[in-house]
């Protein structure tokens, strides 16, 4: 079960994608209107619109979002609209690693990474962090993280997006002698 806050988040992510800038409580049943991708969102967020409880929770939820720098607020003509911040992005962005489907890699192989970032990259390093953890790393050491699922090209392509690749190492382990915990 997806946390309300979580859905709200990935309800503003998608409305993004599809060119819609902002979510209006007024309007929110004519932005979910019509596209198929929507949806999802559609179902829960009429049920929270019409139930006046359910409604004031998720003015709560929208509270909270701002308060934690995932919201702002977007003054439109008679109405207040809400739309993403960066770090609204990044959290929506950790959001959609941790509910990805990933393939398991077969049984005697393992995919490890290692970095050493410089402290002077630190909001990079604990970014990175929180990425393997929501791909299904474990931590072994340190800088050192292994897992049991096939991502390789995600990890190539974040520590493309955030240049970091000079920083890390990856190795798909095909055999080995001792297996660690994860």
């Amino acid at each position: 079960l997806i946390p309300l806050s979580d859905k709200f988040l990935l309800l503003l992510a998608d409305l993004e994608d599809f060119r819609r800038a902002s979510f209006s409580m007024s309007s929110a049943d004519l932005f979910l209107g019509g596209h198929p991708a929507l949806h999802k969102h559609r179902i829960w967020m009429r049920r929270y619109i019409a139930d006046r409880k359910k409604k004031r929770r998720l003015q709560q939820i929208i509270y909270y979002l701002k308060k934690r720098g995932l919201l702002r607020i977007l003054k439109m003509k008679k109405r207040i609209g809400y739309v993403l911040t960066d770090k609204g992005k990044k959290e929506v962005f950790f959001l959609q690693l941790r509910n990805r489907k990933r393939k398991i890699l077969t049984k005697k192989n393992l995919l490890l990474i290692f970095y050493d970032i410089p402290e002077t990259m630190r909001i990079e390093r604990d970014y990175l962090r929180r990425t393997l953890k929501g791909w299904g790393f474990h931590q072994i050491q340190k800088s050192i993280w292994a897992s049991r699922y096939d991502v390789a090209k995600d990890i190539k392509e974040y520590l493309d997006e955030n240049k970091l690749q000079k920083f890390t190492h990856i190795l798909l382990v095909k055999e080995f002698n001792s297996y660690p915990k994860i």
